[in-house]
């Protein structure tokens, strides 16, 4: 839902620690190569003590997955800063 070339929040009723890695791989909307990159968990979104998500940051984004990411933003955006 929310992407940038640093990290990326993910919906998910799954329980984790901040400082949790995991690897992920993912496809963006209009894009047909997925994406795979390690991630760590920085905070957490939950209500009621209900988890709703977390926000993750990129640790090793390679190349192919920056191209990618800043082409994704450049369309949604209209611009995406170097």
């Amino acid at each position: 839902m929310n992407v940038g070339l640093g990290g990326l929040f993910l919906a998910t009723d799954r329980t984790f620690r901040i400082g949790d890695r995991l690897n992920l791989r993912f496809t963006l909307p209009g894009q047909t190569q997925p994406i795979g990159v390690a991630a760590e968990v920085q905070w957490l979104y939950g209500h009621q003590g209900r988890a709703l998500g977390v926000g993750l940051r990129f640790v090793s984004l390679p190349p192919v997955a920056t191209v990618a990411i800043q082409d994704f933003l450049r369309k949604f955006d209209g611009d995406v800063a170097p």
